[in-house]
């Protein structure tokens, strides 16, 4: 069914590109399956600006396919997701949908001008101007001195986390006085005021972008996981404060882990542990 009431469900994912869900949007009225509008109008065919096949001479884009209900990890922004992504014909690799749809030239809130993107750009010693990391691949302005990695570009702008019981907004701030007497409320180191963080205005919270996101943050908690040598379904789930211990390596699951819903069955393992 077609929607618009963020008020009902704004604490939702949307299942294709793992973003919460915002605008226009489908959701099934059985199970917990939800889909941006413009998600579920994706073309299941599509062609990649700028992908080059490993070990094969570029030749202009290539055909990708729209698939879906696999693990995988995006050639682009490396994080793993179990969303939709764009698989290439030729060489097998993988794009999340937020990276295989993002254009040449981008506009975003935290930069006046248009941002291009430049594809063998390499200077680790020029730095991102939201996270503060060394630029390769980025998206960089022709008019003034700022530049994004993609990670930044692509990153979402609101995000759900258990440290607050709104949503937590991207705060775009060059020089931001906030921050300079603020820690992250999430890990309680210092907060850099030239980088972009994660902020809730009504309760005053303030988080580093790591922190909020973690290492999975394109993985739908609740989603099964079927391969690895383990006879039963997995479930990603994520427990605070109970923090478990891994059935494989012993120490303390702090981060998104799998478990495994078959009664009886107490087996809970880290991803990196089963994968």
């Amino acid at each position: 069914m077609l929607s618009d009431k963020i008020s009902e469900h704004g604490d939702k994912c949307c299942d294709g590109c793992l973003l919460l869900i915002s605008a226009k949007f489908y959701h099934c009225l059985r199970c917990n399956f939800f889909l941006h509008k413009s998600c579920a109008e994706l073309p299941k065919m599509d062609l990649i600006w700028d992908h080059r096949c490993v070990g094969k001479p570029f030749s202009g884009s290539k055909p990708f396919i729209l698939t879906s209900d696999c693990m995988f990890k995006c050639e682009q922004c490396t994080y793993l997701s179990n969303g939709f992504s764009y698989k290439c014909n030729e060489c097998g690799i993988h794009r999340c949908v937020r990276c295989a749809t993002l254009p040449y030239a981008v506009k975003i809130p935290g930069h006046k001008h248009p941002l291009l993107f430049y594809y063998d750009y390499y200077n680790f010693e020029k730095q991102c101007s939201g996270c503060g990391t060394g630029l390769s691949n980025t998206y960089r302005c022709k008019d003034c001195n700022f530049g994004l990695c993609l990670n930044c570009v692509m990153g979402p702008t609101r995000v759900e986390h258990n440290c607050d019981d709104h949503p937590l907004n991207l705060t775009y701030h060059k020089i931001n006085d906030y921050t300079k007497y603020h820690y992250c409320d999430i890990c309680e180191e210092e907060m850099d005021s030239k980088n972009w963080f994660y902020h809730c205005e009504t309760c005053d919270t303030s988080v580093h972008v790591d922190c909020v996101l973690g290492k999975y943050p394109f993985i739908k908690l609740g989603s099964t996981y079927n391969e690895g040598n383990h006879p039963h379904s997995l479930t990603f789930v994520k427990k605070f404060p109970y923090y478990p211990e891994c059935v494989e390596c012993g120490k303390h699951c702090g981060d998104i882990f799998l478990e495994c819903a078959e009664p009886g069955c107490k087996y809970i393992a880290h991803w990196e542990c089963i994968k």
